[in-house]
């Protein structure tokens, strides 16, 4: 039996939450303010003495096993009769009488045991500090593409060698986020929440662009999030209502709250599940599967020439055997107009994103009230092919090699 559970050896079952705030730092069970939200059945524990509450659940399941839902039954039937206000004789005032006060439970702590918004959104492990024991992929957008990128941005996914040095290396880059886009007048409303994200966005199709150029796969970056997202309103501070207000602005944002991970991570020309497809997660660099090798042939470069054509070969030449580029400056170019990211690049790019979008949604009634946007549909804008004679000239042998480096 694990340590956890031994401290309450009178508890006849210990269940997950979809509670969205922690009541307790000390790693202990949450408190009686926690035990009102729905159970969540992801993760439990428990004893012998649960069984007149989990006899009474598997006979209402097995009366209906289409129509009934299990972790909806489980709550229902653990609250008829209960009594949390009688903790006398408890070994803890954080437990409390379920099933007819037959059936000692309590909740675990949100921190230790994750719902997908505590860990991903609200990020209460990594504030602490601790280490959870669990986390389960809830109150996410993605559905399985979403819930497996979601776990290795967690680093608690694990893929095969090749993941982790694909062929051609890794490209990464310094992203951009202006401290005027975090708080635009003082404070974020819906319409700063997108111009957040589009921002940031715009600089991600840059670096798909120049990471196909160069025969390398894109390394996400960490991107921060303005509001959260929620299927109803958000709260005024623009957090998932019941949620601690402080969360937002989201760091390390998770990819499903503003694109759907499909779209972005699943390979055309493989099995759903291929290792990442075309991009790789924004922690892999920390992540301690990660060949030490790799790491090691690591180089930052910045881009010169305002990006011209002529850039490419350059980086080819000089960090060819490099397994990890990091371009510094990336965000401070515009390599699509200065012709770096010629027509081949943005065919091939079109191949391999034919459309990636996503969806965000509920602005906070106050916002709504002043006419801001209640919802929004992010797209990865990636220039279409033009003419081969632009501004710059036409590109020539530079820009109609790139296509041998796919």
């Amino acid at each position: 039996m694990a340590p956890s559970q031994a401290r309450w050896p009178d508890a006849g079952f210990l269940t997950t939450s979809d509670h969205l705030s922690n009541t307790t730092v000390d790693g202990g069970l949450e408190t009686h303010q926690a035990i009102h939200s729905a159970f969540n059945i992801g993760y439990m524990f428990f004893r012998a003495s649960a069984l007149p509450l989990v006899d009474e659940w598997l006979k209402v399941i097995n009366e209906d096993r289409v129509g009934r839902w299990d972790q909806g039954e489980f709550g229902r039937i653990a609250r008829i009769g209960w009594d949390p206000s009688s903790t006398a004789g408890l070994s803890d005032p954080r437990l409390f009488w379920a099933y007819h006060k037959k059936v000692v439970g309590g909740v675990l702590s949100l921190a230790l045991f994750c719902g997908g918004h505590n860990y991903f959104a609200s990020q209460l492990p990594q504030r602490l500090g601790w280490q959870p024991y669990s986390i389960h992929t809830t109150f996410q957008y993605g559905a399985a593409d979403g819930k497996r990128h979601r776990l290795r941005e967690a680093m608690a996914w694990e893929d095969p060698p090749e993941y982790y040095d694909p062929p051609g290396g890794l490209l990464t880059y310094t992203p951009d986020v202006p401290h005027h886009l975090l708080s635009p007048d003082g404070g974020m409303h819906a319409d700063g929440h997108v111009r957040l994200i589009e921002h940031q966005l715009a600089q991600i199709a840059m670096a798909l662009g120049l990471a196909a150029a160069l025969g390398r796969t894109l390394i996400l970056p960490p991107v921060t999030c303005g509001y959260d997202k929620a299927w109803y309103a958000l709260d005024r501070s623009g957090a998932f209502s019941g949620a601690p207000k402080w969360i937002v602005p989201i760091r390390n944002c998770p990819l499903d709250h503003y694109i759907e991970p499909g779209e972005l991570t699943r390979r055309r020309d493989g099995p759903p599940n291929a290792a990442g497809g075309h991009v790789r997660e924004w922690s892999l660099l920390s992540n301690p599967r990660m060949p030490p090798a790799t790491l090691a042939a690591a180089a930052e470069v910045e881009i010169v020439n305002g990006g011209a054509p002529t850039e490419l070969e350059r980086l080819r030449r000089e960090f060819g055997p490099t397994k990890v580029l990091l371009v510094s400056n990336l965000p401070q170019h515009d390599l699509w107009r200065s012709g770096l990211l010629g027509n081949e690049v943005r065919r091939e790019l079109a191949k391999r994103f034919p459309y990636v979008s996503g969806g965000w949604c509920c602005a906070p009634e106050d916002d709504k009230k002043r006419g801001l946007p209640n919802s929004h549909s992010f797209h990865l804008n990636i220039p279409k092919p033009g003419p081969e004679n632009i501004e710059h000239g036409r590109l020539g042998s530079d820009a109609a090699s790139v296509v041998e480096h796919f």
